[in-house]
């Protein structure tokens, strides 16, 4: 690897440039050590191959994510430029818009998620987790992606929006194919969206107002619609995303979670002594292995970053991956250690596009690691965790283990 300022460079506004694909598979599978080279080469970095900005230290990244005004979400958040280069599918209401457009659709989306709606989904969600523990547990050994996570991501986030009960399998494949659309359009977008076209019809079905089952998220967004606070077109994309982004990154990081738990057993007697932990266990997974890469932006006016000034139009990637292991912001931060404070983790985000859907997330992983900490005293890797290669999640397609009780 290799970081340096551009042949021909003077003065101290010069910005590093390095050559490296971040897309590439060597770097998906271990992207840390490049993560950190750019990171400590300057607060800004330019990507040769992409021509995007890459700013990795946790305050400037904090600080760009909640300056929506200068870094806008409305040109793409990820790696291309809507202006240029129009997205292969329609913009969403939550990640893709800015104010006011974003603002109203996300007024609606954080009523409809209220703490008391939360409290509700609360023991269906919890019901679903210990039965399908209890299941896999008596078997003794399983996947726990394929076996475990997956069906019960896909089953309570299904219930949860109200979608059909038919051709819910269809929502992993679109989720590959809009994750790995953050990144270019290399072969890993073109052979994801190749193999899903009819999940692409699906989520488009699904959205619906008549495709939606009484009483859900999606139900309720369309009575926000009757109620004059969105059209219908935007109800439908305003549901899409939830459907885009409401699945890979909460299975990728129960999934690392219990492949953490198993390379850290010292870690999971923690938890299971002490169930409270499972809120704890949740945030410092998304802090050592942040399952989404990060957010690009696009600067609307001339901006700066830590004092470099960068020209309207430009790309950026705020690294969330590279902001939560910033020695800056935390100790040892190559080390998962669930006695850290880690509420300054910003895997979900920043400013007016936080995620909306975090509690969500939040609530069932807690909930499947809470029916763990009852009856699992220790989790063994039967053999070595596969990745799972995406443009933008950083996830497992395999974690075979077994519980010890």
């Amino acid at each position: 690897m290799s970081v340096g300022l551009p042949v021909g460079s003077e003065g101290i506004d010069s910005i590093p440039v390095f050559d490296e694909d971040i897309y590439s598979d060597d770097m998906l599978y271990d992207p840390y050590p490049l993560s950190a080279q750019l990171r400590e080469a300057g607060p800004v970095v330019r990507s040769t191959k992409y021509g995007f900005m890459f700013v990795g230290r946790y305050d400037d990244v904090v600080d760009g994510l909640q300056d929506h005004d200068r870094f806008i979400s409305s040109r793409g958040t990820g790696i291309s430029d809507f202006l240029t280069d129009p997205p292969w599918r329609k913009p969403s209401m939550l990640l893709e818009t800015d104010p006011p457009v974003h603002t109203r659709a996300r007024a609606v989306v954080m009523r409809i998620l209220s703490p008391p709606a939360l409290k509700k989904m609360t023991d269906r969600i919890g019901d679903d987790a210990e039965a399908r523990v209890k299941e896999q547990v008596a078997r003794g050994t399983c996947d726990v992606i394929a076996d475990l996570v997956e069906p019960y991501i896909t089953q309570v986030f299904s219930d949860t929006i109200g979608l059909s009960h038919e051709g819910r399998e269809n929502l992993l494949k679109y989720g590959e194919i809009a994750f790995n659309g953050f990144g270019p359009r290399n072969e890993r977008f073109w052979n994801a969206l190749k193999e899903g076209p009819d999940s692409v019809a699906w989520v488009e079905a699904a959205c619906k107002r008549r495709a939606l089952l009484p009483g859900g998220v999606g139900a309720q967004i369309y009575e926000a619609t009757d109620a004059g606070h969105l059209t219908e077109p935007e109800a439908e994309l305003l549901i899409r995303s939830f459907l885009t982004a409401g699945l890979d990154t909460t299975i990728a990081s129960i999934g690392t979670a219990i492949c953490e738990m198993a390379k850290n057993p010292d870690q999971w007697g923690l938890v299971a002594a002490d169930p409270s932990l499972c809120k704890k266990l949740f945030d410092e997974t998304i802090r050592f292995d942040t399952p989404a890469q990060g957010l690009y932006r696009t600067t609307a006016v001339e901006a700066k970053v830590a004092g470099v000034t960068l020209d309207a139009g430009t790309k950026v990637l705020f690294s969330l991956r590279s902001a939560n292991r910033d020695p800056r912001r935390w100790e040892r931060p190559d080390e998962f250690d669930l006695t850290r404070i880690t509420t300054r983790q910003i895997s979900f985000g920043k400013g007016i596009h936080t995620c909306v859907g975090m509690m969500v997330a939040r609530l069932e992983a807690e909930l499947i690691f809470q029916a763990l900490a009852k009856s699992v005293k220790r989790f063994e890797l039967v053999s070595d965790p596969i990745r799972k290669l995406n443009n933008t999640v950083r996830s497992y397609s395999r974690v075979p283990i077994r519980f010890v009780v």
